[in-house]
C-alpha cells in the first residue's frame, strides 16, 4: 500500500459543457465541403443544415462526420428550401458497413440510436446541386466537452 505522506489527492469534479456553433456560406459552391465543426473529445448532440435560393423549392445535400478517422456520409434530396434536415446516425447497418447518417426534420431523432462520441470529429456539409441566384448555406452543431468543474 503506499504511503500519503501526509498529503491527499484533490478530488476533480467534472461535467459536460455545451458548446454551439453556426456556419453561414452565402456563396457556397457546388461540390465544395463546408465545415461547422473540427475540434477534440467531443460528444455530439446534433447536426442541422439547411440551404435556400431565389430559384429552388429545395436543396440536395451530401454531409460527412468523420469521427475517430472513421468516415460516415449520407444525403439529403429534395428538401424544402429554408428547412432544417437534422443528421443522426442510423443505428441498422448497410451490408455490414458502418452505421449510414440520416437525414429527418424531427430533431428528436438526434437524441436517439447510436451514440457519437469522438476523440476527434470533423463535421462537413456539401451542396450537390447548383446552386441559385442569393444562395445561403447554413449549418448548426450543438455538442459537449468533459471539462473540470
Amino acid at each position: 500500500m503506499p504511503a500519503a505522506y501526509g498529503g491527499h489527492v484533490a478530488q476533480v469534479k467534472y461535467h459536460y459543457q455545451d458548446h454551439d456553433t453556426a456556419y453561414r456560406d452565402d456563396t457556397p459552391v457546388i461540390n465544395t465541403w463546408y465545415t461547422v465543426l473540427e475540434t477534440d473529445d467531443v460528444r455530439l448532440i446534433y447536426h442541422a443544415i439547411a440551404y435556400d435560393d431565389d430559384e429552388h423549392n429545395g436543396p440536395n445535400f451530401e454531409f460527412r462526420w468523420t469521427l475517430d478517422g472513421n468516415v460516415y456520409t449520407g444525403v439529403a434530396m429534395y428538401s424544402e428550401a429554408g428547412v432544417q434536415k437534422y443528421v443522426y446516425r442510423n443505428k441498422h447497418q448497410i451490408g455490414g458497413a458502418t452505421n449510414p447518417l440520416e437525414p429527418s426534420n424531427d430533431p428528436t431523432m438526434c437524441m436517439k440510436d447510436v451514440p457519437k462520441h469522438a476523440l476527434h470529429a470533423k463535421l462537413e456539409c456539401r451542396v450537390t446541386m447548383a446552386v441559385g441566384t442569393n444562395p445561403h448555406l447554413y449549418q448548426w452543431c450543438l455538442y459537449e466537452t468533459l471539462e473540470a468543474t
